[in-house]
């Protein structure tokens, strides 16, 4: 990240600046912009990922509706996809939220309207539905739980896991 330059590469503007002649103090600017460079990339990229995380989880619900919860037996092909994609946006998740936490300075709410915590309850909103839909509950506890709870088992037979 180093600049070494000659006063031949430096521009007219960085040798004009707040009328800064000396050499040293122009290579600590040149650095410092470098630097406020990389933090609005890293900070761009950083909104970016948390943004089109959350549209595609909107994409991901509405599916969801559609196919999964909406719908008496769902087909094992869109079992299977939603299986594997839950798990594949609570992972995103858990990444998305250790780069929130390396990077605090970022402030994710002033661009979209996004908290560390919201962030932080959709990845563990998708963990309990993980649990939820594809855990290791039985067909015959979930049942059981549901006969203790509703006592006939027509409501029995309605809660089973897919």
């Amino acid at each position: 990240m180093f600049i070494y330059a000659t006063m031949e590469s430096l521009t007219q503007d960085e040798l004009t600046f707040h009328d800064i002649r000396s050499t040293d103090w122009l290579f600590v600017k040149r650095l410092l912009s470098d630097l406020q460079d990389d933090f609005q990339a890293r900070e761009r990229h950083l909104i970016g990922d948390v943004s089109r995380f959350m549209i595609g989880l909107e994409l991901f619900r509405l599916c969801e509706q559609l196919t999964i919860l909406n719908v008496k037996s769902p087909s094992q092909r869109d079992r299977a996809y939603h299986k594997g994609m839950l798990a594949i946006f609570r992972g995103l998740g858990e990444i998305l939220l250790s780069d929130l936490k390396q990077n605090e300075e970022i402030n994710i709410e002033k661009a979209l309207g996004y908290t560390f915590a919201d962030v932080a309850a959709t990845v563990e909103e998708l963990a309990i539905d993980e649990r939820m839909h594809y855990g290791d509950m039985t067909e015959e506890r979930c049942k059981e739980i549901n006969r203790a709870i509703f006592g006939d088992e027509r409501a029995a037979e309605q809660g089973t896991p897919g």
